[in-house]
């Protein structure tokens, strides 16, 4: 792939603009002096020049160090294409509603909000963007990244960083102000508005504070734009780390990102991946359309739109209709059963989800059987060919659940 990669239709924001925007900001100065009033250091009450140097330290934590050199960004490309699309059959997506965003953002200020399934969902997206559009988005990391040489890396990607669950006032701050800034340079921005990666292989609940971030953002440095925010639903045959992230969801001990990292550079031959890129939702028209009595009702209820939109745009793979076959079909309790009666059932979820009007687009009836054998490759399911029987471990009954999960509610 050709290197050419742009950060916005102006310029890029750099550690040092940030600096140089936010400390001599009057807004965040004020907010500043109010936190730092009540704020101690070392049981001392904390002075102006102590709480600048440690907004600087949480700014150099949070800001991205986007590089444009071309050595790096060879590099880049060559191991994506090669150890990450690569582990994957085909990578489908809609071209033309990607094509759209190099349009968009002439006139809108455009915010990606895919859901989260795996380590690098962000590494596949990227890619296809900058293959699409030449623009490269800053993304939203969380700080389980920050960590040699993967957060060096990251962040010279254009990611920026956000602490889990924190709670000091001064570094929410830093981190709005940082959040802000990103409307103002108009950077293609993306983050996942499920937070972190979806343990159960459903949808979690939008993460709103951002949102209202942006919204701030939006309002302060550029209220003639509209703001557009574009729903990304991703999806794989298998998700690389499905593993871990299962374990994860069961013992509820997080694994140490290098875990998933290994585990998703290991693996070859997961099927496909699909992307589904949504109509923009813009917010002129989605305030316009609703009555909202506050900011705060406009962010309430546009987290929750959006992640319906993106539940909505879901592709069906054929190992996720296979796993709410099996899980509908033994009525949870996963006993042994006739690869034709399987086969039926599976037909039948074909039939229902047809009519509906899901997307089954990349599901072929012809190609049960080799549907099957890839899910038993895979360790999926257990499948006795001279028998034809197919079977389920505990072990592979929660990969089931995790994988049936992600089209259960096209289901009703």
């Amino acid at each position: 792939m050709r290197i050419k990669i742009r950060r916005s239709l102006k310029r890029d924001l750099t550690y040092h603009d940030a600096k140089r925007e936010i400390f001599s900001d009057e807004q965040f100065l004020k907010e500043l002096g109010a936190i730092a009033s009540k704020k101690k250091l070392n049981g001392e009450k904390l002075n102006a020049e102590e709480a600048r140097l440690l907004c600087n330290g949480y700014l150099k934590e949070i800001s991205a160090r986007y590089t444009e050199n071309r050595i790096f960004w060879k590099l880049c490309v060559a191991a994506a294409r090669r150890n990450v699309i690569g582990s994957f059959k085909k990578v489908y997506y809609n071209k033309d509603d990607i094509k759209t965003i190099r349009k968009l953002l002439k006139s809108s200020l455009v915010t990606i909000t895919p859901n989260h399934r795996s380590v690098f969902d962000f590494i596949i997206l990227s890619y296809i963007l900058v293959k699409e559009t030449t623009f490269l988005p800053i993304i939203l990391a969380a700080d389980v990244f920050n960590a040699f040489p993967i957060g060096y890396l990251f962040r010279r990607m254009g990611a920026y960083f956000i602490r889990r669950s924190e709670t000091d006032e001064m570094y929410s701050l830093v981190f709005k102000h940082y959040v802000m800034l990103i409307l103002k340079y108009e950077l293609l921005h993306m983050f996942f508005i499920e937070g972190g990666r979806n343990k159960t292989g459903a949808y979690s609940t939008p993460k709103k504070g951002i949102l209202k971030y942006i919204l701030e953002g939006a309002k302060k440095y550029n209220p003639k734009k509209d703001l557009a925010f574009l729903p990304v639903n991703i999806s794989y045959d298998i998700v690389p780390e499905s593993y871990i992230v299962v374990e994860e969801s069961r013992t509820g001990v997080r694994k140490h990102i290098f875990r998933s990292v290994i585990n998703y550079a290991a693996k070859k031959d997961l099927g496909s991946c699909y992307i589904n890129f949504g109509k923009p939702v813009r917010l002129s028209a989605f305030s316009r359309s609703r009555k909202f009595s506050s900011e705060a009702e406009i962010v309430e209820s546009l987290g929750d739109f959006l992640i319906n939109r993106i539940k909505s745009l879901v592709i069906v793979s054929p190992i996720s209709l296979i796993s709410y076959t099996l899980l509908k079909a033994n009525n949870v309790k996963f006993e042994d059963i006739k690869f034709e009666e399987f086969k039926r059932s599976f037909k039948m979820n074909f039939e229902r989800l047809k009519r509906s009007k899901k997307n089954i687009a990349h599901i072929d009836l012809s190609k049960i059987p080799k549907y099957i054998d890839f899910a038993h490759k895979k360790g999926i399911i257990n499948f006795d060919k001279k028998t034809g029987v197919i079977s389920i471990s505990s072990q592979q009954k929660q990969l089931i659940e995790y994988y049936s999960s992600n089209i259960l509610h096209l289901f009703g």
